[in-house]
């Protein structure tokens, strides 16, 4: 499957690096640097952090973090598929994720609690899905990723940021 999940328990510094794959991270404990070629900002639980393969980046200056990396293939899972184009915050995070990038991140995507435990329970049903070989694994699998990535488009979109609220419009 196009998919995978990666549990980082404490996350360590690192070099710079790079794959050939997207990753939605989602910071579930501590504070540390994110760093990339062209600045570093401090990430801390509730952030949400969506990289494409080809950005170089790295951690830094951690301090108890640990996060959860949604790993996959764009051009093989079909995200713009229904109307889920038509969710602003779609655009601004999985069409658009340099540009976030090049507004230094003001525009930063942090979960209110409640949101964080609603979508680490949809990515524990992806990693329940692919770590099993039950009849429509993979039915369920795209089922809990879309479900993780239409969330997150949608509480994006509701973000009262100025300059997420920005991002949003020109997306």
């Amino acid at each position: 499957l196009p998919f995978s999940v990666v549990r980082c328990v404490r996350q360590r510094p690192r070099e710079a690096h790079t794959h050939d794959f997207h990753e939605i991270v989602v910071i579930t404990n501590g504070v540390g640097l994110h760093v990339t070629r062209f600045e570093a900002w401090p990430v801390q639980a509730g952030d949400i952090l969506v990289i494409g393969g080809n950005h170089a980046h790295y951690y830094d200056d951690v301090r108890d973090l640990r996060l959860v990396n949604v790993l996959y293939q764009p051009d093989v899972v079909g995200l713009d598929i229904h109307d889920i184009s038509e969710v602003s915050g779609f655009t601004a995070l999985f069409g658009m994720p340099h540009l976030r990038a090049r507004h230094k991140f003001r525009s930063r995507f942090r979960l209110k609690p409640k949101d964080l435990s609603t979508v680490l329970t949809y990515i524990n049903g992806l990693e329940h899905e692919l770590a099993h070989d039950h009849a429509g694994r993979e039915y369920f699998a795209h089922t809990h990723f879309r479900l993780i990535v239409g969330l997150l488009a949608r509480l994006y979109s509701q973000e009262n940021n100025l300059d997420s609220s920005a991002i949003v419009r020109l997306a």
